[in-house]
């Protein structure tokens, strides 16, 4: 275009200098501007990568917490069981067999003379998380029994160690709302006299 217009002879006009010096700053500040923002999407993702390196992390620092401490659980009911069995070798044990409905044996109590008391679960179904199984010693003679609470079992009970301090004549296992009640009105839902 240059080489198309006409010739003159003078200086350029100062207006004209200034429009092409803006133009250049424009084209530097308009390519720092695309640049910064080519790199927005890497820094985003970058960012959003980095979450989820975390959390993953996180989760699997949970999992490995909630596996411990089910192993625990795990490990704690087979040693109650255990104990239990032990107990039961003894001369001087006690037992109860619960039936529910009179016929099915859905656990077994064994209890010594200093009152320590095992229970083991054979086929008790599992209750949903806002109900638990509670255990209750029946104590007293036969004409005014009294049911004592001999422990909070949660709802997929499968060992449990408890202790009395009353002579015991049978044992009876309830389904309550969840962290169990003082005293149940609710029907046994098993029950076995100590032989």
């Amino acid at each position: 275009m240059l080489a198309l217009a006409p010739d003159q002879d003078g200086p350029a006009p100062a207006a004209l200098w200034d429009r092409i010096e803006s133009e250049v700053a424009g084209d530097a500040l308009a390519a720092r501007r695309a640049a910064r923002a080519a790199r927005r999407p890497l820094v985003v993702a970058w960012a959003v990568a980095a979450a989820a390196s975390v959390a993953a992390v996180v989760l699997a620092a949970q999992v490995v917490s909630l596996d411990g401490r089910l192993d625990d659980a795990r490990r704690e009911a087979a040693d109650v069981a255990a104990a239990a069995e032990r107990a039961r070798a003894r001369a001087d044990a006690r037992e109860a067999e619960l039936l529910a409905g009179g016929e099915r044996e859905v656990a077994r109590v064994v209890l010594l003379p200093d009152g320590t008391g095992y229970l083991v679960t054979e086929d008790l179904q599992p209750l949903d998380p806002a109900r638990t199984y509670q255990l209750w010693a029946v104590v007293g003679d036969g004409d005014a029994p009294l049911l004592i609470s001999a422990g909070v079992l949660g709802p997929a009970p499968r060992a449990a160690t408890f202790t009395v301090d009353a002579p015991v004549q049978a044992f009876v296992l309830t389904v309550e709302p969840a962290g169990g009640v003082e005293r149940s009105e609710a029907g046994a839902y098993a029950s076995g006299e100590l032989t």
